[in-house]
C-alpha cells in the first residue's frame, strides 16, 4: 500500500480500485499502515543504539 502510493505514485482512486476498499478504508488501512512503518523504524534505530 505504502509502495504503491508513494513510489509508484498511484491515486487514491486507482489504489481503490486494485484493493478492492472504499475510500475511507483505504485512509484507515494506510494510517495502520504508516502508523506499523514509523512503529518498525522506531524501533530498528532504538536497536541499533
Amino acid at each position: 500500500m505504502i509502495v504503491l502510493k508513494y513510489f509508484d505514485g498511484l491515486e487514491i482512486d486507482e489504489l481503490c480500485a486494485a484493493l478492492g476498499c472504499s475510500r475511507a478504508t483505504f485512509a484507515v488501512k494506510l494510517h495502520r499502515a504508516l502508523r506499523a512503518l514509523r512503529g518498525a523504524i522506531t524501533m530498528e534505530s532504538v536497536d541499533v543504539a
